[in-house]
């Protein structure tokens, strides 16, 4: 599945927020890996962090969270923006 698919399939958690970006995470040795929009971060603390520090890059100073949009699933992230900011 693209990032396009997972982006039409991945839904807000709340009216009024935006899938802005979905951050795929895999681990290399102890190493977190995480990619989107040909953008890469890494981070040995874990897959969160991993993903957390790749919408940091990506949003820059734009007020956004993540938030795992499949349950269970700890490999794919989203990025999420408040409607209007």
């Amino acid at each position: 599945m693209t990032e396009k698919e997972l982006i039409e399939k991945v839904k807000a958690p709340a009216e009024g927020m935006t899938v802005e970006h979905v951050i795929f995470v895999r681990d290399y040795g102890q190493t977190y890996i995480a990619r989107a929009n040909g953008k890469t971060a890494t981070c040995t603390a874990g897959r969160e962090q991993a993903a957390g520090a790749l919408a940091r890059k990506l949003m820059g100073k734009r007020k956004h969270c993540i938030a795992r949009p499949f349950k269970g699933n700890d490999r794919v992230w989203s990025v999420l923006t408040v409607d209007g900011r």
